[in-house]
């Protein structure tokens, strides 16, 4: 499985439209959280933290 964090956007100079900007995570099991402070929270496996996001440091989460 493979989630997608979008963290900001950023002008292409070729086209002039928004580009995102993606942290990507691929595991066999990743999984999120999202905690009411707005943290954001990665596990590759059940009771594995991968990355943890603080509010206001990423913009949406997608699978890919």
């Amino acid at each position: 499985m493979k989630l997608h964090v979008v963290t900001g956007t950023q002008p292409n100079p070729e086209t002039g439209e928004l580009d995102e900007l993606v942290d990507e995570w691929e595991s066999d099991q990743v999984t999120f959280l999202t905690e009411p402070s707005g943290s954001l929270v990665i596990f590759r496996s059940p009771n594995d933290q991968w990355a943890a996001y603080a509010p206001g440091h990423w913009m949406k989460i997608r699978e890919a």
